[in-house]
């Protein structure tokens, strides 16, 4: 940024074939007449009158840290040629803000795809838990399919009583079965059968809506598989301008 000084305190023209590396001007106050006007402690402005003349020229306030601030410390008219610095700077800050909402929309975003997957992982475990424990459950199963196998006769034989044996007969073995005995196992095998086929098409049935559950999730891996790599290649979009850029 360039700054040209025109009116009082313009620089004086150089002669031809001179060029200026660095240079100290002094500007005094001829006619001043406290002899405090130069002191460390004086200023020739009021405080007031030098903030309002500050912000008016648009020129920082540092001045008034100084210990000594004297009408050198000002010129009567200043040329920006880079065009106004705070303009530019506001400017800069607009044109910065849609950039800044897309990384904040983009941020959003990845952090609710990975809350969607630490949901999906906290789902997929207790499926997981499940599963365990309906293995725990196959010795229990064991003992009730036992029970569905001895359950009829039981039944039957208890609605039959056990008029078919007659150990107070001493004839022998043969004379203690009765002759209807037959009947009991006529009736007790097909129950038995037809409790069997029921319970085996029951667990068919299971088996068949357990693969299904299994290939449901499968495909909702495969999904979440997707859309972790859509992540992943978000990511590098959002390293690409940090925010600090554009501070």
């Amino acid at each position: 940024m360039e700054f040209s000084i025109q009116g009082t305190f313009e620089l004086p023209p150089l002669p031809a074939g001179v060029t200026r590396s660095s240079g100290l001007r002094l500007v005094l106050q001829q006619n001043a007449k406290n002899p405090d006007t130069f002191g460390a402690s004086t200023t020739s402005l009021r405080y007031d009158d030098y903030v309002t003349m500050a912000k008016s020229w648009k020129m920082p306030l540092r001045a008034i840290e100084c210990t000594n601030a004297l009408s050198l410390l000002f010129w009567s008219s200043v040329e920006n040629t880079g065009g106004n610095p705070h303009l530019r700077s506001g400017d800069s800050c607009k044109h910065n803000l849609p950039e800044i909402e897309n990384q904040r929309s983009l941020s959003t975003i990845v952090l609710a795809q990975r809350d969607s997957k630490l949901q999906y992982d906290m789902g997929k475990l207790q499926y997981e838990m499940a599963l365990a424990s309906k293995r725990d459950f196959s010795a229990m199963k064991t003992i009730a399919i036992l029970g569905i196998v001895f359950l009829p006769g039981t039944f039957i034989a208890s609605i039959l009583s056990t008029t078919f044996l007659d150990f107070q007969n001493p004839s022998g073995l043969r004379a203690a079965v009765s002759p209807s005995f037959w009947i009991y196992w006529v009736v007790t095998i097909p129950v038995t059968l037809i409790i069997l086929v029921f319970w085996y098409l029951w667990e068919r049935k299971r088996d068949e809506r357990f693969v299904r559950e299994r290939n449901e999730r499968e495909k909702t891996e495969d999904l979440t598989s997707e859309i972790g790599s859509e992540e992943y290649d978000l990511q590098p979009l959002q390293r690409a301008r940090p925010l600090a850029d554009y501070e």
